[in-house]
């Protein structure tokens, strides 16, 4: 998304246009995430490129943990990436994690699965990020536990939920 009015637009009516039960916004534009963090229509703000997770702030924390937006990342990269790559991504999270949980927010890892065997469970997920992170127990069981159904609570009273996706380029149904 490159700019706030542009995000504006597009978020006219978007879940009764889609049909979908959650709003997920990326952006690497800071004053967007800000936008993100303060519009009650957006359920999740998800950072996965280094871009993304470098522009958010504890502003925008902050603003998220008022409303009640989740920030999510992905869980994959911690474990399948090597080398530099691989430390930058666990400093950046490392960096969300704690300015979300000082600013009392909602974070959310998200599975990013590419392949079935990648899936993990939420207990091997916890461990990763106790041993990656240094997330405290009751942290990781936050996240991993509580978080998601308090998501789930949120957006649907349905058994099946969908997620619209508000990326730099485009709209898409998961």
């Amino acid at each position: 998304m490159q700019d706030r009015q542009g995000m504006k637009e597009r978020l006219a009516n978007i879940r009764e246009k889609s049909g979908v039960n959650f709003i997920c916004i990326r952006s690497s534009n800071p004053e967007v995430l800000n936008f993100a963090a303060k519009d009650s229509r957006i359920d999740i703000i998800h950072l996965e490129t280094q871009p993304e997770m470098q522009a958010f702030s504890e502003g925008i924390a902050s603003l998220a943990s008022q409303k009640g937006t989740f920030i999510e990342l992905p869980f994959a990269p911690l474990y399948t990436t090597r080398g530099s790559a691989r430390s930058k991504f666990i400093r950046e999270s490392n960096k969300i994690l704690e300015i979300t949980m000082h600013k009392q927010g909602r974070l959310l890892f998200s599975s990013d699965a590419r392949r079935l065997i990648d899936i993990k469970n939420a207990w091997q997920r916890a461990i990763v990020l106790n041993l990656l992170l240094d997330a405290s127990r009751q942290v990781a069981r936050e996240i991993f536990f509580k978080n998601p159904m308090l998501l789930a609570e949120h957006g649907s009273k349905e058994d099946v939920a969908t997620a619209g996706i508000i990326d730099e380029t485009i709209v898409e149904d998961d």
